[in-house]
């Protein structure tokens, strides 16, 4: 008679927990940034444990599904050792405590308190985090859109019911990003007191998310009207307003009505939506006009993008370069730039679908104008404070021999004269290459 050793079985998690994600896993299409995390993640035997932006049953699932399609370790299993009381390995910097609840002001995990606390008492312990955030659909916060756009990824803590129709309407667009774990050890080992480590560690990650939230869903977006009356109320506007009611002999009301018309003839109207739909259908137009699309280097943008301010200068030879890139980013996991268009291009139905992808418009020359030049300016200031990416070609308009253009220096002085006003983040300039088979004008 021949014995044989019965196979481990696969950790599962408690039952209840496997029925949600039963539930849940057909609403689910799931990118992981990066591809393959297990490489992240591997030839490391400390002790691991998952910290989310946001805790939610949600996120806890959907975690739990990229996590097993990767072969990690499953976050709703005890963390190895027990040195965290949960029966899960997974914490958060923020959740909601209770249904109806809102959000406590809390400044840390009493989680990662243990944590701490475990690897203060051990001096051979090290405990790695890895921060994960989640992202269902993908949108800035809007005041209008489409019913789905209600219910995609926005800066907002929301509600457990709320996320649920996220999940149903949008949760085959899902990307879970897994960053660098942190050594806990590390963390520890620079002498503060356990309290004081735990309030860093925490203040750490909550920017670490708030970077890396802004490269992949975009900046925290008002309302275009307010960002308007920012431009307007903006003390070099307000000057120059005065400065033309006294040189043309017009009433204040007068020039201030000229300033706002400026300035709405200039904002880009983001919209989500619009840009989700024009993704889909472009993937079918690349096809049909190339044979297809090439790129080189995005790793390293992607590795750049979180915490900068960047600024895309490609090459301008066709109408398909705008197009290319802002496909490319949002395709990629990152948010599409607000871009300089010509005023030319600001046509019926064509200019406000512009806008809403992003495009903002200027005239080929206001030097002349030193009202425009104010509004116009302010305007690309109130886009750095908020945290937009810009793109606009330093060409200053299309090459349509083919050939590079000598540069105009226009919108690069005016970026470093913004950065100058308002340096809260640093700015990174990102050359863009784009060579075609052929122009589609030519």
């Amino acid at each position: 008679m021949t014995l044989h050793r019965p196979e481990a079985k696969r950790p599962r998690a408690p039952w209840l927990w496997r029925g949600l994600g039963w539930l849940i896993r057909p609403w689910l299409g799931i990118r992981t940034e990066p591809s393959h995390p297990d490489q992240l993640l591997a030839s490391d035997e400390r002790p691991l444990v998952y910290l989310l932006e946001r805790y939610g049953i949600s996120n806890v699932l959907i975690l739990e599904q990229a996590c097993r399609g990767h072969g990690l370790q499953p976050p709703l299993l005890p963390m190895p050792g027990g040195y965290l009381r949960k029966w899960r390995s997974v914490l958060a910097v923020s959740r909601r405590d209770g249904i109806f609840r809102r959000p406590r002001n809390r400044t840390h995990s009493e989680g990662l308190a243990q944590l701490v606390n475990a690897v203060r008492m051990n001096p051979h312990l090290d405990i790695r985090i890895v921060p994960v955030s989640i992202f269902v659909g993908r949108a800035p916060a809007r005041e209008s859109g489409w019913f789905r756009v209600l219910f995609s990824e926005n800066w907002s803590m929301v509600g457990r019911f709320r996320r649920l129709l996220s999940v149903i309407l949008n949760g085959r667009d899902t990307i879970v990003h897994f960053s660098q774990p942190i050594s806990l050890r590390q963390v520890v080992s620079e002498g503060l007191d356990a309290e004081r480590t735990v309030r860093k560690a925490s203040r750490v990650m909550r920017a670490h998310f708030s970077r890396l939230r802004s490269a992949v869903i975009g900046p925290d977006l008002s309302h275009r009207r307010t960002l308007i009356d920012a431009v307007m109320n903006a003390p070099t506007v307000r000057q120059m307003m005065a400065n033309t009611a006294s040189k043309e002999s017009l009433s204040v009301e007068q020039a201030e009505g000229r300033a706002r018309n400026y300035a709405w003839e200039i904002a880009a109207d983001y919209s989500h939506p619009a840009v989700r739909s024009v993704s889909f259908l472009l993937k079918t137009v690349w096809t049909k006009l190339y044979d297809g699309i090439e790129v080189h280097h995005f790793d390293t943008l992607k590795q750049v993008a979180p915490g900068h301010e960047v600024v895309y200068v490609p090459c301008h030879r066709s109408h398909m370069d705008y197009l290319l890139v802002s496909y490319l980013l949002y395709e990629n996991g990152i948010v599409p730039p607000h871009i300089a268009a010509g005023i030319n291009l600001n046509l019926p139905l064509i200019g406000a679908l512009l806008r809403k992808g992003g495009a903002f418009f200027l005239r080929r020359s206001f030097k002349a104008n030193a009202l425009y030049s104010a509004v116009f300016t302010d305007y690309v200031t109130q886009l750095f404070r908020r945290g937009v990416s810009l793109e606009y070609f330093v060409e200053g308009g299309r090459s349509r021999s083919g050939r590079l253009l000598d540069p105009r220096a226009g919108m690069l002085a005016m970026t470093v004269k913004s950065f100058l006003a308002e340096s809260r983040r640093p700015v990174v300039f990102q050359p863009v290459y784009i060579g075609y088979e052929r122009l589609l004008e030519g």
